[in-house]
């Protein structure tokens, strides 16, 4: 047998260099003092293994990991990850450290445009089938990030024949690109001065804001994140609370005698402001925004220039724990959504958990809080309010009607297990694969 010197000295290089690595991953860098498991601590390949291969599982057991650690546990050789909902304002911070449907409605604000899905045959879901995809896409490219560019380079007819649903979202790519330009052409001409109001991209090109940040790539880019985030996540929300009030008479039945004594008459609503202050409206809104989670991965902050203490108040009560400049901190809205020490019986839809407890709000993340907050936050919520507004004080259910209800609405072969419950993290919720969302 012959034998390959060279060969031998790559692997023992090799298995040098592995070793090194695991070692200092372990031991030597600045977050080494955080608890977790060996493998998380050593290796990336422990996040992907439930990431990938059982598809989106790592948010819930980095839930189990907590309970067997504590409440700060490193996830994976850089990150900490924390669950004490009372820290979430520390890393979250309000100032900087150092169906009209909701497409349509997100579109319009940020272009001045929208296509009509709501006219459209069975609402035209290719937009929303292609923009779930996307999103499911997230767990590998956060991985393996060149797959993102290896996409790109191909041909937009490519992609469409990969996935027929990818069409409606490459002529929304298209048509961002062609009204940017048309904006950025017309800043000084009477359609910017006569436009009946300006969109957000308006705004950003006619601003003193850096070059870079006006560039046509960059603004096309985040008004897809705007129109995407404006659709999945609304849609989500509204989904649910339709389903819990469809489900529950005696929580209708409450929310529609509110709507009747504030909407005398049901063809003229109040104004946003009225509406938003309906005390048993609010809280359903709040308790579907709640269970259904719009984004149910964990996000992460950064501080570049200070260490940021956190002190366990559960497993190792009173101990501090020091997290350098520069340590990336994660916490998971979802799994304080599902906490029952704010939340007893987590999983029951409830509006009556939020009436007379307004310090409540402060577990209530749906949008992240902070400078780094969805800015549609005022936006998505206003859509919800007024859309279950119109519909449960024109509609009743198979089992609450009123005198002057225009109809009822009854739920078709939709169940909860099946159609609704989360059993998965892809950056958004994932429910099982058979499921067909509510009808």
């Amino acid at each position: 047998m012959s034998h390959n010197p060279l060969f031998a000295v790559c692997c023992s290089l090799m298995v040098v260099y592995l070793v090194g690595l695991y070692v200092y991953r372990i031991y030597l860098p600045p977050v080494a003092h955080i608890p977790g498991p060996l493998l998380a601590k050593a290796t990336y390949w422990f996040e992907f293994y439930y990431d990938l291969v059982l598809r989106g599982q790592y948010t819930f057991k980095i839930k189990q990991l907590q309970e067997q650690y504590g409440p700060i546990i490193r996830i994976n050789p850089e990150e900490a990850h924390i669950a004490d909902a009372e820290f979430y304002d520390v890393i979250m911070p309000d100032h900087p450290r150092g169906e009209t449907n909701g497409h349509d409605i997100a579109e319009q604000y940020a272009f001045g445009r929208d296509d009509n899905r709501v006219s459209a045959k069975d609402f035209d879901p290719s937009f929303h089938d292609a923009s779930n995809a996307g999103v499911r896409m997230g767990h590998l490219v956060k991985h393996f990030p060149f797959i993102f560019s290896v996409m790109k380079s191909h041909p937009d007819s490519v992609q469409v024949m990969l996935d027929p649903n990818m069409a409606s979202y490459v002529k929304l790519q298209r048509d961002m690109k062609a009204q940017i330009e048309l904006i950025r052409r017309n800043l000084d001409g009477d359609m910017y001065k006569t436009a009946p109001y300006h969109t957000i991209f308006h705004e950003v090109l006619n601003s003193d804001l850096p070059e870079a940040v006006k560039s046509k790539n960059r603004l096309w880019q985040d008004g897809q994140v705007t129109v995407i985030a404006g659709t999945l996540t609304t849609a989500s929300a509204l989904s649910y609370t339709l389903f819990c009030l469809l489900t529950q008479p005696e929580v209708l039945i409450q929310l529609k005698r509110e709507l009747n004594d504030a909407i005398p008459d049901p063809r003229h609503l109040p104004p946003l402001a009225v509406l938003e202050n309906l005390p048993y409206l609010s809280a359903c809104i709040k308790e579907g925004l709640r269970l259904s989670n719009g984004v149910s991965s964990r996000l992460q902050r950064i501080d570049p220039d200070k260490a940021v203490v956190f002190t366990d108040r559960t497993k190792n009560k009173g101990s501090q724990f020091i997290l350098p400049p520069g340590t990336a901190i994660s916490m998971t809205g979802m799994l304080m959504h599902l906490d029952s020490t704010y939340f007893p019986e987590p999983l029951v839809f409830n509006p009556g958990r939020w009436l007379g407890q307004p310090g409540l709000d402060k577990y209530l993340v749906p949008f992240s809080r902070g400078t780094r907050q969805c800015i549609g936050i005022n936006l998505a919520y206003a859509e919800i309010c007024v859309i279950l507004a119109m519909i449960f004080r024109n509609y009743g259910s198979v089992d609450v009607k009123m005198d002057d209800d225009a109809g009822y609405l009854e739920l078709y072969d939709t169940e909860w297990h099946r159609d609704l419950e989360i059993v998965g993290d892809g950056l958004l919720p994932i429910n099982r694969p058979e499921s067909k969302g509510v009808r």
